[in-house]
């Protein structure tokens, strides 16, 4: 397990990566993509967020990646077919994030 710098989300993101139980994974996946969605706007408003902004991202693109490999899953296949996009960090005041 790696060193939690951002308990956060950290361990929530974790822990849907390190799920074992196919049946389980979706849920985990939501679980901290939400963990990560609601720790977005604190750091956002501050000046010196943006490694925990980038680590952001890195997570939301690694369980957009899980969650599309575990939905081809025939055991996974939900009902209703989600509609999962992958979400993005990008600041809303119009800066790029290869400043």
């Amino acid at each position: 397990m790696s060193r939690i710098m951002y308990p956060d989300w950290q361990k929530t993101y974790e822990e849907a990566l390190l799920e074992a139980d196919p049946q389980q994974l979706p849920q985990r996946v939501s679980s901290a993509e939400m963990a990560i969605l609601q720790r977005l706007e604190a750091v956002r408003a501050v000046p010196d967020g943006r490694l925990e902004l980038e680590a952001m991202q890195d997570a939301l693109n690694s369980l957009s990646v899980l969650r599309r490999e575990t939905e081809h899953r025939p055991e996974n296949r939900p009902e209703h077919t989600s509609q999962s996009k992958p979400r993005s960090i990008a600041p809303n005041d119009g800066s790029s994030a290869s400043e």
